[in-house]
């Protein structure tokens, strides 16, 4: 059959059917010769960008899970190599050992969150990390409990602007706050921040377990540790934001690995911008940093008012967040002190200064009275009702 037969059936196909409007509009977009499409305009159709969803981003998981890592190992890690290759990075020293540290903490302690637990070099020889690979990932979920009984999940990912955490801090101590010199109600530092640079899992073996051990699947995060400030006094008694920073790159534990079943929720540090940016915290590195970051913050302040449930969780007694404490005991909310002469001073001038210093003070007074006589007015009316009722 030629092609012109086969042109001609295909056009009595299309007038014996009426097109559908999804084959109406591939026309157009074809720019078809068809006779409907003689008379119409031609039409371009501008490109539109759509951000690629991860496989990620589209797997469920178990509301009663505190957090969620992919199954996936198609994207692994080398460690040898990733280790040599970023041998002058600052952020990659000690890796392998601050790793098998962190492992064997989680295998043998792990409700210590690795602050405890001093891991020795037989332990290290008798850990096994399954072809030396560690498998890397995009997205870290993490569900948690609201103040009042709800649900809510923060997404972490290391490669935008949601990347930094919280923690409850292990500082043995069971008060919320404590009362300082002056009288004055001092908080605890009840969290440590992190930022996190990698989601990974590995495949471990405890060579201690036997010879026939079984490789268990054990999720990490490689993170960037954030300290306080000593010099800054915050909190509700001080009425100011907590300040944090990174620890210099010359402290040891300036790195480091978290599991993430120690994460409560993300956070929102917001940049000191007052204080500039440094390079004194961390020289040149290629994976604590974006790329194009060349420095850091020299400080941040901790947003304990991102959102209620993060408001509640500094001034406590939130009954939702009573796994998150130790022996499962809500801490009471914090007393506020009450204003300082100079703070008393000036809240008393700004309720004295009118909204609209355009306008006269003296109206505002004048209409005083007669709001107060209609409200009295109200009332006893509503005692009339009460009493006839």
């Amino acid at each position: 059959m030629s092609s012109g037969d086969l042109k001609g059936q295909a056009n009595e196909a299309t007038h014996a059917s009426s097109p559908s409007p999804d084959a109406h509009f591939a026309s157009i977009q074809r720019g078809s010769d068809s006779p409907s499409n003689e008379h119409l305009p031609s039409i371009s159709t501008p490109s539109i960008s759509r951000t690629p969803i991860s496989p990620e981003e589209l797997e469920t998981f178990p509301d009663s899970d505190h957090q969620y890592i992919a199954k996936s190992q198609h994207n692994y890690v080398y460690l040898p190599h990733y280790v040599h290759l970023n041998r002058a990075d600052p952020a990659v020293k000690q890796f392998i050992p601050k790793l098998q540290s962190h492992l064997l903490s989680q295998l043998h302690q792990p409700n210590s969150s690795g602050a405890c637990y001093n891991a020795t070099d037989s332990g290290r020889h008798n850990l096994v990390i399954e072809h030396d690979r560690i498998y890397s990932h995009q997205l870290l979920r993490v569900n948690y409990t609201t103040y009042d009984v709800r649900r809510g999940q923060d997404i972490i990912n290391p490669s935008t602007e949601r990347c930094d955490i919280m923690l409850l801090a292990h500082e043995d101590v069971d008060e919320y706050f404590s009362i300082g010199s002056d009288n004055t109600p001092t908080e605890r530092h009840m969290f440590w921040y992190a930022r996190v640079l990698g989601i990974y899992h590995a495949n471990v073996v405890d060579l201690r377990q036997g010879v026939n051990a079984l490789p268990k699947r054990m999720e990490f995060l490689f993170v960037r540790w954030f300290g306080h400030d000593p010099e800054w006094s915050a909190g509700w008694a001080h009425r100011r934001l907590e300040q944090v920073g990174f620890v210099p790159d010359t402290d040891p534990d300036a790195f480091g690995f978290v599991d993430p079943n120690d994460v409560i929720r993300a956070c929102h540090l917001i940049p000191a911008f007052a204080e500039g940016q440094t390079n004194s915290l961390l020289g040149w590195s290629k994976v604590a940093r974006r790329s194009g970051d060349t420095a850091d913050w020299e400080r941040y302040y901790v947003n304990r008012f991102a959102d209620r449930d993060m408001l509640m969780r500094y001034l406590g007694g939130g009954i939702g967040h009573r796994s998150m404490y130790r022996d499962a005991r809500v801490p009471s909310p914090i007393p506020v002190g009450p204003l300082t002469e100079s703070e008393d001073d000036n809240a008393t001038v700004s309720s004295q200064t009118p909204s609209n210093p355009g306008e006269d003070g003296n109206a505002h007074d004048e209409e005083t009275p007669d709001s107060d006589r209609d409200t009295d007015r109200d009332l006893e009316e509503a005692e009339e009702d009460c009493n006839n009722f």
